[in-house]
């Protein structure tokens, strides 16, 4: 090249490029394992919050079932317990999950209180109870679980410099955590 300016600027520009692929596919890969270690636990076991969470749906689904034998179907407790059970089924993102699992927690707790002021019988009364308990607990198990300690660090290192600036430019977000 001829004209020194135009060759900087190339070069440059090349160097910035270069720059922000390299960051972009470093910030996937981790967080790649970050959503592993969602799906698939810190030791790769399968017993990441993603299973948790499928088991609190479970939950969910059975309270849902006492529920109707004493109020109707289209109860909006109810209903508010079926959509946070659906939304964590249909998302597709770690971040949409945890925040249906919020939604889902909150829910039960309403329809727990509701349930509360009925006359159960002493059965359903005793499961509520239990599922209740058992719901407080998967949840509990979910904010201990190693996945939040890998995403804060992850969300951590997005925020410095110059990941922060890659994962603008690149669209790689942080990750919600289950606490």
């Amino acid at each position: 090249m001829k004209n020194p300016k135009v060759a900087c600027v190339i070069m440059v520009a090349a160097i910035i490029l270069s720059v922000i692929i390299g960051g972009h596919r470093s910030l996937s890969a981790e967080a790649a394992k970050v959503e592993d270690i969602f799906y698939n636990g810190v030791a790769g076991d399968g017993f990441g919050v993603n299973r948790e969470l499928s088991y609190r749906v479970g939950l969910a689904n059975n309270m849902v079932t006492v529920a109707k034998r004493y109020l109707p179907a289209d109860d909006p407790d109810i209903k508010a317990v079926l959509d946070a059970c659906s939304a964590i089924e249909k998302a597709k993102k770690t971040t949409d999950k945890v925040a249906a699992n919020r939604k889902l927690q909150s829910a039960c707790s309403d329809l727990y209180e509701r349930l509360g002021k009925v006359d159960l019988n002493e059965k359903d009364s005793r499961y509520r109870e239990n599922l209740m308990t058992d719901l407080n607990s998967s949840n509990d198990i979910i904010s201990r679980d190693g996945y939040n300690q890998k995403a804060e660090q992850f969300n951590t290192e997005l925020k410095r410099f110059p990941a922060n600036i890659i994962g603008r430019i690149t669209g790689i977000k942080a990750f919600a955590l289950g606490r």
